[in-house]
């Protein structure tokens, strides 16, 4: 069996486009644009992994919405102008939630299945006749009861894809968020052009400091360093604080670059063993962590992937409190946005570094 190669994927999330906000008409038209694309382009990354929300599609049964389908061709159209590969990342889907556990009924109820299989049929079907920089990524952070649960659900929804192209480059991730460590008990798909996908915000404690979305974070005191121990910890576990408890035994001890890129093992041992492509499809620091620590961190994890041979695309583009651009709204009083364009300068040089080396290894 031939192993398949793809170019190394160095980029960015448009978070907040498509998924995780209103879908209204003058938010998507402005939100990202040509510019957007254009931009990351210049840069020298390669891709966009474009999150997106199913109801943007599901508007009536058996049919994609066409004003939705318009919005993903718009996206397709101009990744294409700029040669870039674009990720469409089916972010939220009905009966899924990366947030509400409760909310988690795709993995047991079949017509939610057949509905998340239906709509990916129809986009492979209607994006046929792209290239291989289209990739389709089945499902974002995936939350089953056990790991086989989401083999299952993502073997249904490659086969899907698969009864109209069987070509198109699939991106597949790992069960509880797409978390490194769950490669151990991942299994390959069975189809030979995927590519596999983690996520990676370790220690949490840092990354997502004071992240309302986190709430044992808001148990534990600010600021939180990297590089250093996790400071609080003692003090939550004596106030009885229960999601603070179920994380005590990994918060322990010192973090540094040697502790990030010992989590990768599993990824690292499941590529070499099954000669698969695998990606960063989100990392970063929530923008309450403290300046120079969040750089150091970055600085760290993107050497590693570079070292390593992970591609990336960085959480995210614009805004959704990790952005490399943040104009207004509730980080763009910082410092690094003060410039004329408000973009991170410093943030995205360590990206383009990153890519760089990534790219020369290829």
């Amino acid at each position: 069996m031939a192993v398949f190669k793809h170019p190394p994927i160095t980029g960015v999330n448009f978070g907040g486009w498509l998924s995780q906000c209103s879908l209204e008409e003058g938010h998507i038209r402005s939100f990202i644009t040509e510019a957007d694309f254009r931009q990351v382009s210049r840069w020298g990354f390669s891709t966009v992994r474009v999150p997106f929300k199913a109801d943007l599609l599901l508007k009536q049964p058996g049919a994609l919405d066409p004003a939705g389908l318009a919005h993903l061709e718009r996206a397709v159209e101009m990744a294409e102008a700029h040669r870039l590969n674009i990720i469409l990342d089916l972010h939220e889907v009905p009966g899924h939630s990366f947030v509400d556990m409760a909310r988690n009924s795709i993995y047991s109820d079949l017509a939610l299945q057949e509905q998340a299989c239906g709509l990916w049929s129809s986009l492979a079907r209607h994006f046929r006749r792209a290239g291989d920089w289209l990739l389709f990524e089945l499902m974002n952070e995936p939350v089953a009861p056990c790991a086989a649960d989401w083999q299952s659900l993502a073997g249904k929804l490659t086969a899907a894809i698969r009864k109209e192209d069987g070509r198109r480059p699939i991106v597949c991730g790992s069960n509880m968020w797409n978390t490194a460590q769950e490669f151990a008990s991942l299994k390959p798909t069975g189809d030979e052009r995927t590519v596999y996908t983690f996520h990676f915000y370790e220690p949490v404690h840092f990354t997502h400091q004071g992240a309302p979305w986190v709430k044992w974070t808001l148990e534990m005191p600010l600021p939180q360093p990297y590089p250093g121990q996790a400071q609080g910890l003692a003090e939550a576990l004596a106030r009885g604080g229960q999601q603070a408890e179920a994380q005590a035994g990994h918060l322990a001890g010192a973090w540094d670059r040697a502790r990030l890129k010992s989590l990768l093992a599993p990824v690292r041992a499941f590529r070499d063993a099954h000669q698969v492509p695998v990606f960063c499809g989100e990392f970063g620091v929530y923008l309450k962590a403290p300046r120079q620590d969040q750089l150091r961190w970055m600085d760290d994890f993107t050497s590693i992937l570079a070292e390593e041979g992970y591609g990336f695309t960085y959480w995210s583009h614009r805004g959704m409190d990790f952005g490399l651009y943040y104009e207004g709204e509730r980080f763009g009083h910082l410092p690094q946005y003060s410039g004329e364009d408000h973009c991170d300068a410093e943030l995205v040089a360590l990206l383009r570094r990153a890519s760089a080396k990534l790219m020369e290894a290829w």
